[in-house]
């Protein structure tokens, strides 16, 4: 972990030195010379510049391109301008960013300008124009873009539509939420990925959307946006545009496919939060675009409920509007939350259907239990039957009775309501009434027709929407369940969760339930509310006597529940065997793939039944079939590790070298999440642990990078390949260095691998050790003997990138190594050039005491005295000139340190000089 966070903090610093400096790195790679070659019409303007830029020293883009814009008119003196400003260091041109804003001022420059300055720029070698940069300063941060700035940089090079900035947002997501629609359609036409995801993995139209960018928006959806994309919390640009108030946005997502059902992260629909927000004119827009009013967010609270609680009758009635037959049970659930009889009667005005059964009676219970005298009135006028009773047998009147309500009760003794026999009544009972042996056939009739009463509410459902029927099936009540389908109970009535009577006699394994029902059921595959039908049921509590009950009766073996498991996906992730046996004797299909492509033979792998691995492939389950990833069975049991699985599918001459869609074989997997012990196995079985992924990296190069030494020693032991190559020319040698697994690079060398082996920039593993300062990788390197004057492209040796990176601590070491301290780039600089052009000091006292020599010189004579002085390095002056350096070295055109600085102006570098005894 400390390796890792001190690699992170490195990686931080290079990215901050990229961005926020003046990209001095780069102009090291040319000459110095060449960056300060300056006619005499140019210095003369720059006299006058300087002065003014040093006076006036603007913060800002805007202020800073005024007053540039102020005193200077021709291109070249424009550029002549911000050169000299950049070598005085003024603050307004410390980042790149900044100077090529200057550079293109939409009000300045046309297409041509542009081309004319990036061709000037490029002769004479001014970096901070640069392509990447300008086209993101025209794109982001000019005043709604500059369209000729990106078109010209475009045709020069078409593969910067695709450059990204530190967010990860592409230059169309910018023009999006500026609604610039000239460079929307330039970069589109120009290979932009119109789907191309950006921070939060955000679209481009998220962007238009959340803005409120109409035409962005249309032109967007024209070109294939994904109008139903989601970003990483879960929003739509719908969604966006919603909690944004863009109204008019918001209908034409709406009108080009957006779905009015989205949800938001807190679970609301866009419909709920609209009326929770009392945006009543979204909401009627939602509701004509389709929006469901019974939809329920994570709480359990719908659109019909909120308002009915509320009491809006009016809202309410534009809702009811857009009922359907599928809203039923929630319209039911409003109606028992209704706030006042006011609410009702909106309901027998819109939908009057809601009152002729189970949903009028159910709210006339809650009524009374709440002792609401006012809803109790309304739904008794509309017709709703008093004589109900509840689960407990307990009619309206009774319940208002306990709860002592007796507006409700007198109400309700107005209708003629009577008590009803308990549930224990029976007709025999109640209608013998013996006195003296003699039966009361007047009192027996009265009795007889109250029971007939009572069975015509055998249907009658509790707020779960369980019958008598389904309950006693729940309970087990085998008997109890008989007399009622004897009495007339429906077996296809269904809860509210949509179990229906098969579905509890299948939970339970009554098998003489099964038998009875299943001849009455008229929907045998019913699903319930997850898509499960009595199968699945039936094999979720392993009860593997129903399963051939259920296949032959009729149920779909096959059958899928919402998440497309089927019942052998579920024996499988659950490991029951016999239902397993069971299914494959039902002729049940042990291909089939859930959403993600899984089979049951993958579930099995992910859960480790490796006993069950042999019986689905004899009963035909394919051992190569791939998820949607292109995940094998093997791949899965590599992931997790567990051998007995692995052992089961190579016996079962499973594909050991298969890929997934990235390329990843099951020895990769292994690598990648530490399973040395599978390793081994799978190069035993013939797996090729030279596999390649699609970026080219072997198991050996995964295993490096995540410093899992008990793999690296399997893989060596399996002879892989020690100096394989990736895409970019890294060996796992490379990996090492760079990720700083110091312990792993003995191990590689001693097994053979080439400690100076080359990147395809040249780079040798020392190099990169040398760039982050991993001092222990740099020891292990040393000692197994690695080049320490190897060079890469531009001739960078390892000495270099020590100066380079302020690693003096390290140069000590490659020096007492046998480093050459004089090394020479191919510009001829040295290391001691690079620490003076830096300024870096601990460096120099370090090259100084390794014998570098003072007084180098690079191209056009360049000496370190004279690096320091161009670079304002007045602290590095006095060290050169005490460790002997010639204070009064000449450049080839036969300048002076001191020259120079005066030329400058540099105060503190002529005093330095001057102390030292230099002259002009």
């Amino acid at each position: 972990m400390a390796s890792y966070l001190q690699s992170s903090a490195k990686m931080l610093m290079f990215y901050i030195m990229l961005f926020n400096t003046t990209y001095a790195t780069h102009d090291l790679a040319y000459p110095v010379s060449r960056t300060l070659r300056l006619t005499r019409k140019t210095r003369q303007v720059n006299a006058i510049s300087t002065s003014h830029i040093d006076n006036k020293r603007p913060t800002t883009i805007e202020q800073g391109f005024e007053e540039l814009a102020t005193h200077a008119t021709g291109m070249s003196t424009k550029i002549d301008i911000l050169k000299n400003a950049f070598k005085q260091q003024c603050p307004i041109y410390q980042m790149g960013q900044f100077s090529t804003e200057y550079f293109l001022s939409p009000a300045t420059y046309i297409h041509s300008d542009i081309k004319e300055m990036f061709q000037q720029c490029k002769r004479e070698e001014f970096y901070p124009c640069r392509e990447d940069l300008t086209f993101y300063a025209a794109v982001k941060y000019l005043d709604r873009g500059h369209f000729s700035t990106v078109r010209c940089i475009l045709e020069m090079n078409s593969s910067n539509v695709h450059l990204r900035d530190e967010n990860g947002d592409t230059a169309l997501h910018w023009a999006a939420a500026q609604e610039n629609l000239c460079i929307i359609a330039g970069l589109l036409n120009f290979g932009a990925v119109v789907n191309a995801r950006g921070r939060n993995l955000r679209s481009p139209l998220h962007h238009a959307a959340s803005n409120g960018r109409l035409d962005a928006i249309s032109m967007l959806i024209k070109c294939g946006a994904d109008v139903n994309a989601i970003d990483a919390a879960g929003n739509t640009p719908l969604t966006l545009s919603m909690l944004g108030n863009h109204i008019n946005a918001s209908c034409n997502l709406l009108s080009d496919g957006a779905s009015p059902n989205t949800k938001y992260e807190n679970g609301d629909t866009l419909l709920l939060r609209a009326l929770k927000d009392n945006r009543f004119d979204m909401a009627n827009k939602l509701l004509n675009y389709g929006a469901s009013i019974s939809l329920k967010g994570k709480t359990g609270e719908s659109p019909l409920t909120l308002i009915a609680e509320k009491g809006d009758t009016e809202i309410l009635r534009t809702m009811l509007n857009y009922a359907k037959p599928s809203d039923t049970q929630e319209l039911a659930r409003a109606l028992q939350v209704a706030k006042d009889g006011a609410v009702v009667w909106v309901f027998a005005d819109t939908v009057p259907y809601l009152f002729l059964g189970q949903p009028g009676e159910n709210a006339l219970l809650q009524s009374t239990k709440r002792c609401r005298e006012d809803i109790t009135k309304s739904l008794i006028s509309l017709g709703v039957d008093p004589n109900i009773v509840d689960e407990n047998g307990k009619s309206p009147l009774r319940l208002a009775t306990e709860n002592n309500c007796t507006a409700c009760v007198a109400i309700l003794k107005e209708q003629g309501d009577q008590p009803l026999p308990t549930k224990e009544s029976t007709p025999q009972t109640e209608a013998t009434n013996r006195d003296d042996g003699q039966v009361n056939r007047d009192d027996g009739q009265g009795m007889l027709e109250r029971w007939q009463n009572k069975t015509k509410h055998l249907e009658m459902a509790d707020e779960d929407g369980m019958t008598t029927l389904l309950r006693a099936l729940k309970n087990k009540n085998v008997e109890e369940a008989e007399e009622l389908l004897r009495a007339g109970a429906n077996p296809n009535r269904k809860s509210l969760n949509r179990w229906t009577a098969l579905h509890y006699a299948s939970f339970n394994c009554s098998l003489k339930a099964l038998h009875i029902l299943i001849p009455k059921i008229e929907e045998l595959n019913a699903r319930t509310d997850t898509g499960s039908t009595p199968l699945h049921i039936a094999v979720e509590n392993n009860q593997c006597h129903c399963v051939p009950i259920l296949s032959q009766g009729g149920v779909d073996v096959n059958s899928r529940r919402h998440d497309m498991f089927t019942p052998l996906h579920i024996a499988s992730a659950l490991g029951f065997s016999t239902c397993i046996s069971a299914l494959l004797a039902e002729k049940a299909n042990p291909n089939l793939k859930d959403r993600n492509g899984w089979t049951p033979l993958h579930v099995t792998a992910e859960k480790n039944h490796c006993q069950n691995i042999r019986v689905l492939i004899e009963g035909g389950a394919d051992v190569n079939s791939t998820r949607d990833d292109m995940f094998t069975p093997l791949h899965v049991a590599a992931h997790w590790g567990f051998m007995p699985c692995i052992t089961a599918l190579v016996a079962a001459k499973a594909d050991l070298n298969a890929k997934d869609k990235s390329g990843w074989a099951p020895i990769h997997i292994a690598a990648e999440k530490n399973q040395c012990q599978i390793i081994p196995v799978l190069a035993q079985a013939g797996a090729d642990v030279n596999a390649r992924r699609s970026d080219m990296y072997t198991a050996l190069h995964i295993a490096t990078h995540w410093g899992f030494m008990p793999c690296i020693t399997a893989l060596v032991a399996a002879k892989a390949d020690l100096n394989a190559r990736d895409k970019s020319g890294w060996a796992p040698i490379h990996i090492a260095a760079e990720k700083n697994q110091c312990q792993i690079i003995p191990v590689l060398a001693q097994a053979g691998a080439d400690v100076n082996a080359r990147r395809s920039d040249l780079y040798t593993a020392l190099h990169i050790a040398t760039h982050w300062g991993f001092m222990p990788c740099i020891t292990a390197l040393v000692a197994a003997k690695a080049d320490l004057n190897a060079k890469d492209k531009s001739g960078w040796a390892p000495i270099h990138i020590a100066s380079e990176k302020n690693q003096c601590h390290i140069i000590p070491v490659l020096a007492q190594a046998g480093a050459d301290v004089n090394a020479r780039r191919s510009d001829m600089y040295t290391a001691l050039h690079i620490a003076a052009h830096w300024g870096f000091t601990q460096c120099i006292t370090a090259l100084v005491a390794a014998k570098a020599d003072l007084n180098v010189r690079g191209k056009s004579g360049w000496a370190p005295i004279h690096i320091a002085v161009e670079k304002n390095q007045c602290q590095i002056i006095p060290v050169l000139a005490q460790a002997g350096a010639d204070v009064n070295a000449r450049r080839d055109d036969g300048w002076t340190a001191l020259r120079i600085a005066k030329h400058w102006s540099y105060s503190e570098c002529i005093t330095s000089l001057v102390a030292a005894k230099a002259i002009e």
